[in-house]
């Protein structure tokens, strides 16, 4: 199996996780705006991995049908309540703040394309 997390989310944490290793690549832009505009790798193609390495891809968003099947496949019994768990909350800003206009919202569906497509994932579901 496999986890997918939503691209706009996906894109920020991304953003925060080169500026936090200081990789080189992102010194060349001057904001999450202009990253996601310029960046050339910037894209999702693991829903192409998905079809080949895994037999069900689970929604990062709601992990409870993955504990459901590891429960009833493995015995493995998840307990845990992780509706509206976010991770890594204290390392950067909600990732909502970053799409307050149209246009970054678009580009992310572009580049995320496929992945938003193969998962069925749609803006309003997450930014309403």
């Amino acid at each position: 199996f496999a986890v997918e997390r939503q691209p706009w989310e996906k894109a920020v944490s991304m953003y925060f996780w080169l500026n936090q290793i200081n990789s080189k690549d992102i010194d060349q832009y001057k904001n999450f705006d202009d990253w996601i505009r310029r960046a050339p790798n910037l894209n999702s193609d693991d829903y192409q991995h998905y079809n080949n390495l895994a037999d069900k891809v689970y929604r990062y968003e709601n992990l409870q049908p993955l504990f459901e099947d590891l429960k009833n496949l493995f015995d493995i019994d998840i307990k845990q309540n992780f509706e509206n768990t976010w991770c890594k909350y204290y390392l950067r800003p909600d990732w909502k703040q970053f799409y307050k206009n149209e246009e970054n919202v678009f580009i992310i569906q572009e580049r995320f394309k496929d992945s938003i497509e193969y998962m069925d994932y749609k803006f309003e579901e997450f930014y309403g």
